[in-house]
């Protein structure tokens, strides 16, 4: 799932305007210690729900997703999330061999600002489908 996420943000050009594309700020699990340049996405991977059936094995599996969106003033982080959740939204399509049938936004909540490193963030869940 991770390099189908990565594959797929790197076809969203509002996405890419902002996070870049070399390199890309999209880094799986946590932001790179030296990272200087913002805004930038991180991304964690929770467990896979499959969808077992009485016939035999999933056909598809639920991939939930955390992400987390970095930028050093408040009105980019907030505008990173909002083009992320507007171009990732109800996708469709396979991107680097994994077929996402869909991309539900579940929720939002988190802000903080991250003193120490001068950092605003913003949190997102994402439901994600993927054919087997």
């Amino acid at each position: 799932m991770t390099n189908g996420l990565i594959a797929l943000v790197a076809t969203k050009t509002n996405i890419t305007d902002i996070i870049g594309t070399d390199p890309m700020r999209i880094f799986p699990v946590m932001l790179p210690q030296k990272l200087n340049d913002f805004p930038a996405i991180a991304f964690r991977e929770l467990p896979i729900d499959p969808t077992n059936t009485f016939d035999g094995g999933s056909t598809y599996d639920y991939h939930h997703l955390d992400i987390h969106f970095y930028a050093r003033d408040y009105d980019d982080v907030k505008t990173l999330f909002d083009v992320f959740r507007s171009e990732i939204e109800d996708t469709v399509g396979t991107y680097d061999s994994v077929d996402i049938d869909h991309i539900w936004f579940q929720s939002s909540g988190l802000e903080d600002y991250i003193e120490d490193l001068d950092l605003w963030t913003k949190h997102m869940a994402l439901k994600i489908a993927v054919r087997r």
